[in-house]
């Protein structure tokens, strides 16, 4: 019995996937972080107080999904895409100035809220790091409804990186006032490292329409390979109610895998090999990386099976040899002799023979006539009777010829 032992290398792409969909929220549900004010009320979440017996003022709070997001991988450096869309109401219950807004964020595990309560920050940041917060990075989308020193006039919806200053944004055409509700969708591509916000907007007559803000940003620049996401609001000297709805979020991340298959080969008579068994190994690759990594496990791969073909025919062209020998034995009852390469010569003599020792024998009927035929004579009359044969027996073949003309 022979077993080869053989591992063959193949790297295999696979994603690694963050997946959820919040349609209503359940206090109950344990998937969900909450930080300062936030808190589920009844099928919502109110993410700054909104309670008749407090007061609604200087009030922050955050919603974060319990899993970590894997943003970016950092051997191959690829970056995930992801979708998020979530609904949302800002209600500043017909008042003529409020504040201070809502947002979606991305941060590194661990970001905390800013330890003064105060509204320009958003719940993201606050003191001196409202204007640059390097030591506390995160990539935002705002929906801002009050105008800081640093922000344009009007509501409006903000891109913003490590800074409560937006990199890029656009006068939003919200319904605040009367707390009409708004759907939001946050998209990256990593391919185009493209951070694109669509979002909901009203005119004047109530009508919606779709609005649209985008920017080119590498995301593994400003953030760690894990991130937290959530949303965060806030309220300062002015307030309104902050109210998330429903959230669905989706991304995917590519991934290489070293898978390791064992190959186990049992060359036997009487038994099959077995199953391989299948190891994987998780191992993040870049593209370039993969590629050798498949080359080589093809390779080997291909040398491996041949062999294994090699010692299959070898195994079967022996036991068809036995099989063969086997079969010899049963029909002549015994193997067969090993014959010699060549055979002895046998070697003939005879003593001369003359024709007169046929006289009266049939053989003297067959020539037509009484004469003597001498066979080896040696005599000197023999070879004048031998000669006078030959001439007669001329003589009569040409006569028969002459007749036959």
């Amino acid at each position: 019995m022979i077993i080869i032992l053989c591992l063959l290398l193949f790297v295999h792409p696979s994603s690694a996937n963050l997946t959820f969909n919040f349609t209503s929220f359940n206090p109950n549900n344990h998937e969900l972080n909450y930080q300062g004010d936030a808190a589920p009320s009844n099928t919502v979440i109110q993410l700054t107080r909104n309670q008749q017996d407090k007061e609604m003022h200087w009030s922050s709070g955050r919603v974060t999904y319990q899993k970590l997001f894997h943003l970016w991988d950092k051997d191959s450096g690829e970056l995930a895409d992801f979708t998020t869309r979530f609904s949302f109401t800002i209600n500043s219950g017909d008042q003529p100035i409020y504040g201070d807004g809502i947002a979606f964020f991305l941060a590194p595990e661990g970001f905390e809220l800013p330890p003064v309560q105060e509204g320009s920050g958003i719940g993201l940041v606050g003191g001196d790091q409202v204007v640059n917060s390097t030591l506390n990075p995160f990539i935002a989308v705002e929906f801002d409804t009050y105008k800081n020193d640093w922000d344009p006039v009007g509501d409006h919806v903000g891109i913003n990186i490590n800074s409560m200053v937006s990199v890029e944004n656009v006068t939003w055409s919200s319904l605040v006032h009367n707390g009409q509700k708004n759907i939001a969708r946050v998209s990256y591509n990593s391919s185009a490292k493209r951070l694109s916000v669509a979002f909901t907007g009203f005119d004047q007559t109530g009508v919606i329409f779709t609005q649209r803000l985008g920017k080119v940003v590498d995301l593994k620049r400003y953030l760690p390979e894990y991130v937290s996401i959530g949303f965060s609001a806030s309220t300062g000297d002015y307030f309104e109610i902050h109210t998330l709805h429903s959230w669905e979020f989706n991304s995917s991340l590519p991934i290489y895998e070293e898978r390791i298959d064992p190959i186990v080969s049992e060359i036997s008579m009487n038994s099959s090999a077995p199953s391989p068994s299948v190891f994987l190994r998780p191992v993040p690759k870049s593209k370039g990386q993969s590629k050798v990594v498949l080359g080589i496990g093809l390779g080997l791969g291909l040398s491996v099976s041949g062999l294994i073909i090699g010692f299959f025919m070898f195994g079967t062209l022996k036991k068809r040899r036995i099989i063969f020998q086997k079969k010899d034995e049963d029909e002549f009852g015994a193997p067969l002799p090993n014959l010699p390469k060549a055979l002895p010569t046998v070697m003939f003599s005879a003593t001369p023979i003359t024709m007169s020792a046929f006289w009266g024998s049939p053989l003297a009927d067959l020539t037509g006539s009484g004469r003597d035929y001498t066979m080896c004579s040696s005599s000197s009359e023999d070879a004048k009777s031998s000669k006078h044969t030959s001439s007669s027996s001329a003589s009569s073949i040409a006569s028969f010829v002459g007749d036959t003309e």
